[in-house]
C-alpha cells in the first residue's frame, strides 16, 4: 500500500510540475482541460 500512495504522490506531483509549466504558456482554461486529459489518460475514463 505504502508503494502505491508514494508512486500516486509522484504521479500527482509529475502533473503539478507540468502544469505549472503550461502555465507559463496557457490560459487557465487549456491548463485545466490539460490537466483533464491528462487523469483521464491515466485513469482510462
Amino acid at each position: 500500500m505504502n508503494d502505491d500512495l508514494d508512486k500516486l504522490m509522484n504521479e500527482l506531483l509529475a502533473a503539478i510540475e507540468e502544469v505549472l509549466y503550461l502555465e507559463l504558456q496557457y490560459s487557465d482554461a487549456d491548463i485545466v482541460d490539460k490537466l483533464i486529459s491528462i487523469v483521464e489518460v491515466k485513469y482510462d475514463i
